[in-house]
């Protein structure tokens, strides 16, 4: 049977509850707090290490131990339960090996995260649902992208909302990909005010823009593919398949709309350095294919 770490903290009833869990498909060894947890990580190997915060926010403590857990195990699936989705995706999205679970789930439905998280090849994990999971997959994309290509840095991400039918933001360009299977229809959007656009158009080529020209019409078409490629081959890796597409481009608000209204959808702001973009998707069910 794979052992776990699991890091309790302060967190003692909610990390009992979720280890009974574990505990059915794993031999849970506890660590009482972070120094404790890192000796043994530096002893002895693990299948995943989780570790629980309870609090609203990080905090810089808690984003340091995380981080150091990281560099100690690299090749070691390091699982962060927190409340804090958007801020540990923003914190954390270049690190590969740490995965965010919403804790505010049930026990049962943690578990199961973390067992697919752990064992993508398992033939039991019958589908993946474009939820907050597969939402945080195209934000964690769209940053890593944003930060290597030199768009933009400094991600503060603001409130996400349900889309219900009004835009608090205008969208003056918009790149958007189709999400397709043999079973589901969705959908994946980058929206940038123009003055971002001119000023990431700065970041990237080095020399200011005060238009929109032939030279940089397209970058965000070439953003969101890249984005869409990345997303496409994280879930093959997972035994999932997305079919191959052109993104398009829309300057009107009603095109936008009318995507977003193809389903539920979420829309989250992020603050970058090159100023404000609103990434949304509609959420649906992907099936094996």
């Amino acid at each position: 049977m794979d052992t776990l770490l699991f890091i309790q903290e302060n967190s003692y009833e909610m990390s009992q509850q979720v280890c009974h869990q574990l505990q059915k498909k794993y031999s849970v060894l506890l660590a009482k707090n972070t120094l404790d947890g890192l000796k043994k990580a530096e002893t002895q190997s693990f299948k995943g290490i989780c570790k629980l915060y309870e609090t609203n926010e990080m905090g810089a403590n808690n984003i340091a131990s995380a981080l150091k857990y990281s560099q100690l195990n690299r090749k070691t699936p390091i699982i962060l339960l927190t409340k804090a989705l958007q801020e540990a995706m923003i914190t954390f999205h270049k690190y590969k090996n740490i995965h965010i679970i919403d804790i505010s789930l049930d026990q049962d439905a943690i578990s199961e995260k973390i067992y697919n998280f752990l064992h993508p090849e398992d033939e039991r994990i019958k589908k993946v649902s474009l939820d907050a999971s597969l939402i945080n997959l195209f934000i964690k994309s769209s940053l890593n992208v944003l930060d290597t290509m030199g768009y933009a840095k400094d991600f503060t991400p603001l409130k996400p909302y349900a889309y219900k039918n009004k835009l608090t933001f205008t969208p003056h360009i918009t790149a958007y990909a189709p999400v397709k299977t043999q079973s589901f229809n969705g959908f994946f959007g980058v929206s940038i005010p123009k003055v971002t656009y001119l000023k990431m158009a700065e970041n990237l080529f080095n020399e200011p823009f005060l238009e929109i020209n032939d030279d940089i019409k397209d970058l965000h078409l070439e953003l969101i593919n890249i984005i869409y490629g990345q997303v496409k081959k994280e879930l093959t890796q997972l035994g999932y398949k997305l079919e191959s597409l052109i993104p398009e481009s829309c300057h009107k608000e009603s095109t936008l709309l009318n995507s977003l209204k193809s389903g539920p959808s979420i829309i989250i702001p992020i603050k970058t350095s090159a100023g404000e973009i609103h990434i949304s998707a509609s959420l649906g069910q992907f099936k094996k294919s």
